[in-house]
């Protein structure tokens, strides 16, 4: 190849040694001019540290017979010297033709301190060594004629290693040439190693000998063996530099120790590399210079290194071993490169540095391959596509500079159970100048297809004139600033896969397959702004799915920093419809740790979202307030939820009764994994759910379990219209938890009250007490026990009730439930089933020694008056349809007595109305058979009544009424209208419900 020099810029050395010339040209003939003394010695630091440009302190200074220093050092201003030297000696004679005859230096000290990359103590020789210069060459004629330097000492400080070398020695001679001859020999070189990964390791039998000759021809000869670090042995030969001629390299032996001093290259490289063993042996090349043109004409090259790592950890571009064999010959390179595996990439290159072209090609890399030849941050996306088996592709590039273009072509092989072939493919063009003020950088395209996944990418990158700020100073010179603008436009795309394309988390609980937008990014110096505008349906949102039909929208911009790596002053809105919002303000994103911070706050309004996000039965509105926080993985987020008016299917809580949850979220997005500390749900104003943690095991599918608390003052229950009203409270604790097998509960459960009241007043009770527990697992079971003082139900009131129930698939069972009814015993059995479709219940219930005046006077019926003892049973039974059976069995044979006007009722009831001489008979009933007492007394009396008809038909309680005394015995056929009957008691327990207070009382102990 053939290339013309950069003109008129120089190579940083040169530039120094430059400088370093100036200097000494500057010093000398003023020390020659001045005699020794103190004001002679600060005029030399001054003007060889303005030369320099850096501070220059020189001690022992003397001008006769020839310049001596006793020691000089130069640093720049407040960082430890960069160079130290000791016992200075430069003689000089009468001649215009060489006036500097030898310079002897008894030691000196270099020390390059990059620990600290932003403020290495050689920064000022580097300063503006890139810029272009218009000073002339120094002549030769003021080089010293001969350099010695007896002691050389180098250290070299860099952030993950440092070296240091001494016992070199220094002989050159200029022989009126700019190319001196040099030798630079250490027969024991002593010094140490280090770096971050071993300890210092001291070494004290080096050996270094570099020999530059400037005859003709040139020749360098290498020869460096620093133990466990470098092996180097190798020769160049060549014209000199004069008129045309060539070179010829030949590197015999070259071996690094990279684990010694890989960390050293952080000096020369802007991405950190590191490596374990690097070895160029064997390597050759031909050259041909001269006229300021320089052209390679043949090279054989060899060169392999082990344990490469390249970029930051954690984050590198390629990690692994690497080895290059090529050749160079007319113009065209061709040869191969095998990385980590093995793989192979044929690379090929031909014409030269002003045109040519180049292509390199990815041969059969498996799987395997592909993925370990990626940057780790890329590598989550291979993991999104299982079914790949194999890639090949082709990078193909041109130039005619400053104009390049390149095209990117990759081919992928799938398994056929993972669907059809060539299901990713990405393609890639575009062109651009290597020069920034002739065109753009880059402008291209980009495509990428993943399935139905498409991805199309469109940028450009350039340089601009820069722009001041306000009150600050114009822009000086050319300086101009690095502008991008680029525009993404997705379809078909799951969010997750971009972003682990990224290497940032995926959202947690969010599957679709249907986003399609656009993203937008406008660079321009240090500053971004980027665009968000996509869309994506349907959606599973945890177990929640967002319908084809009701897209979910994102929208919004963030401004960035591309040198601190932070994203701030940002706002996402999310839009699920004009019923559901949610807005993510004061957006920040930091790297290096990633750190995202944001304000979530957000409104949905359940009643409309409902049916669109497949829960229909869910109501109310729900509003959140969460500051976000992601770090390491982990989203936290104190959240605060409030709900108005939430209900689930017959459920409800009436708007206008908040329900307000708070907690702090910790979430592992890696592990899919996450808790809710200090949970506090309220409902209302007494009634609070409480848990110290709850576990969110996963979040697609939700996942979660805890420990819960419960204390309530029973006003939900009349919020859910389960009761009318109430005064009380309720505790319950045990375990909760939700998963793929639904949910799951275990509570025990305790209750007092001084007055419940039913919905719609079917019943009263006053003076509760009730504990129990309660198991859930997709099944309702449990048990538990009861005492209540009272209980008003039909208008008739119950007393001293003690029972027990069991909860058994959601089905309620008590059994042998003792109860006072009008001074009598009651013993009550009933079953209900709670949740089945028909809503069945049945209850039973058996009386002995009922007090039939007490009943009289407490109940007051209609006209009739009772007095005795009565027992018996009644029998009830319903569904959601109605009563479906009732009977009714009572008797009496303990002093029943009946008042008069009811026996004459009855027995009038028994006789046929339209016999003639009615009335007569009548007055003779009365008189024999009634009597004129105002209470009748009967031996024994009994009813048995049983319903007829069905739910929905004219029921009716229908059975015989029977009255036994020695002179009156009858029986009737009685037939009562069922919903006469309930509008009696109905209207009977209202007016016994006037008056809760005479229900109402302390709740019972357990050991009364």
């Amino acid at each position: 190849m053939t290339a013309t020099q950069p003109a008129p810029e120089t190579p940083r050395a040169r530039k120094w040694l430059r400088r370093a010339a100036k200097g000494a040209c500057i010093l000398f003939p003023v020390a020659v001019l001045l005699a020794t003394g103190w004001p002679q010695t600060r005029l030399v630091e001054s003007i060889a540290g303005r030369a320099l440009g850096a501070a220059v302190d020189v001690e022992g200074l003397s001008l006769l017979p020839a310049v001596h220093i006793r020691s000089l050092s130069v640093a720049a201003e407040s960082y430890a010297p960069v160079l130290q030297a000791e016992d200075i000696r430069l003689e000089y004679a009468a001649s215009l033709s060489q006036p500097l005859t030898a310079l002897a230096i008894y030691r000196v000290s270099l020390h390059l301190d990059g620990s600290n990359p932003a403020a290495a103590n050689y920064a000022f020789l580097t300063r503006g060594a890139g810029e272009p210069s218009t000073e002339t060459d120094v002549d030769t004629k003021f080089l010293p004629g001969s350099v010695n330097i007896e002691h050389i000492d180098v250290e070299v400080n860099a952030p993950q290693a440092s070296m240091r070398l001494e016992g070199l020695q220094l002989d050159a001679h200029t022989k009126g040439s700019i190319t001196p001859s040099i030798r630079l020999k250490g027969d024991r070189v002593a010094g140490y190693v280090e770096s971050a990964e071993k300890e210092r390791q001291s070494f004290s039998n080096g050996f270094v000998d570099v020999a530059l000759d400037n005859g003709l021809p040139l020749s360098l000869k290498v020869q460096v063996r620093i133990p466990d670090v470098a092996d180097v042995k190798g020769y160049a030969t060549g014209g000199n530099m004069i008129v045309s001629n060539h070179v010829e390299v030949n590197l015999d032996e070259c071996r690094i120790n990279g684990a010694r001093v890989g960390g050293l290259l952080a000096l020369l490289s802007p991405v950190p590399l590191t490596f374990e063993q690097a070895d160029l042996s064997g390597t050759k090349a031909n050259a041909s210079f001269g006229s300021a043109q320089f052209a390679l004409l043949d090279s054989t090259v060899q060169a392999k290194a082990i344990g490469v790592r390249l970029g930051e950890p954690g984050t590198e571009w390629y990690e692994g071993d690497v080895a290059l064999s090529g050749t160079y010959a007319k113009e065209q390179l061709d040869g191969e490169v095998k990385l980590n595996r093995g793989q192979r990439l044929k690379v090929m290159a031909e014409g030269n540095i002003g045109e040519g072209k180049a292509a390199a090609t990815m041969i059969g890399w498996s799987r395997d391959d592909f993925r370990a030849a990626m940057p780790v941050t890329m590598r989550p996306l291979l993991e999104q596509v299982p079914g790949l088996q194999q890639v090949e592709g082709t990078l193909e590039a041109s130039w005619e500079l400053p104009r390049y273009t390149a095209e990117l072509s990759i081919d992928p092989a799938f398994a056929p159970s993972a669907g059809e072939k060539n299901q990713l493919a990405v393609t890639a063009s575009g062109s651009g100048f290597v020069d920034a003020a002739a065109g753009p950088l880059w402008d291209g395209s980009a495509k990428l297809r993943l399935g139905k996944a498409q991805c199309e990418v469109k940028g450009r990158v350039e340089t601009v004139p820069g722009e001041s700020q306000p009150g600050a100073a114009a822009p000086q010179g050319d300086e101009s600033e690095f502008a991008a603008k680029g525009e993404v436009k997705l379809d078909s795309v799951n969010p997750s896969r971009i972003l682990a394309a990224m290497g940032w988390p995926s959202l947690p609980g969010v599957n679709t397959e249907s986003l399609k937008g656009t993203l937008t990014v406008d660079l321009r110096g240090e500053q971004a702004t980027l665009g968000v505008d996509v869309s994506a349906a349907p959606m599973e949102v945890g177990s929640l799915l967002i319908p084809g039909d009701k897209p979910l929208e994102v929208k919004g911009t963030l401004a960035a920093n591309t040198k601190t790596g932070t994203i701030g002053e940002g706002t996402i809105n999310v839009r699920l419809t004009d019923n559901g919002t949610l807005t993510l303000s004061e957006l920040s994103v930091t790297s290096q740790p990633t750190v995202v911070k944001a304000h979530a706050v957000g409104k949905f309004d359940f009643d409309y979202l409902a049916p669109d996000l497949g829960i229909a039965g869910l109501a109310g509105a729900l509003e959140i307030d969460a500051p976000l926080r992601y770090a390491g993985d982990i989203v936290s987020a104190a959240v605060t939820l409030k709900g108005d008016g939430l209900a689930y299917g017959a459920i409800a809580s009436p708007y206008g009764t908040p329900i307000t949850v708070n907690g702090n979220v910790r979430y592992d997005v890696k592990r899919g994994s996450g808790t809710m500390d200090a949970l506090r749900a309220t409902w209302g104003e007494g009634t609070t759910l409480t848990s110290e943690s709850v576990a969110l095991n996963s979040l697609s599918p939700v996942a979660a379990e805890s420990a819960i608390a419960v204390a309530t003052d029973l006003r939900p229950l009349v919020d859910l219209s389960l009761l009318d009203s109430c005064d009380g409270n309720g505790n319950a604790s045990g375990h909760v938890a939700y998963g793929a097998d639904g949910a799951r509960a275990g509570l025990d459960w305790d209750m007092s009250a001084r007055s419940l009241v039913l919905a719609k007043a079917l019943a009263a009770l006053g003076g509760v007490s009730a504990k129990g527990s309660v198991r859930y697992d997709g099944k309702l079971n449990g048990d538990g026990k009861f005492l209540v003082a009272n209980a008003a139900a039909g208008g008739g009131l119950l007393t001293d009730i003690d029972g027990a129930f069991v909860l058994e698939d959601g089905v309620v069972t008590a059994e042998g439930v003792k109860a006072r009814l009008y001074e009598g015993a009651a013993t009550i059995t009933a079953r209900v089933d709670l949740f089945g479709p028909e809503g069945r219940g049945k209850v039973n219930a058996e009386v002995t020694d009922l007090n039939l005046d007490t009943f009289t006077k407490e109940y007051k019926p209609p006209v009739v008056l009772l007095t005795g003892l009565a027992k018996g049973q009644a029998e009830l039974e319903w569904s959601k349809a109605g009563v479906t059976d009732m009977r009714v069995e009572l008797t009496s044979d303990k002093d029943f007595s009946l008042n008069r006007e009811s026996v004459e009722q009855l027995l009038l009831s028994a006789l046929t109305s339209e016999v003639p001489g009615l009335k007569l008979l009548n007055r003779r009933i009365r008189k024999k058979t009634i009597g004129d007492e105002p209470m009748r007394k009967f031996d024994s009396a009994a009813v048995s009544l049983r319903l007829e008809g069905q739910p929905g038909e004219n029921q009716r309680l229908m059975g015989p009424v029977a009255l036994k005394s020695e002179m009156l015995d009858f029986s009737i056929d009685l037939g009562v209208d069922l919903g006469a009957i309930a509008e009696g008691l109905q209207l009977s327990q209202e007016a016994q419900l006037e008056d809760i207070e005479k229900i109402s009382t302390d709740p019972l102990q357990w050991n009364q």
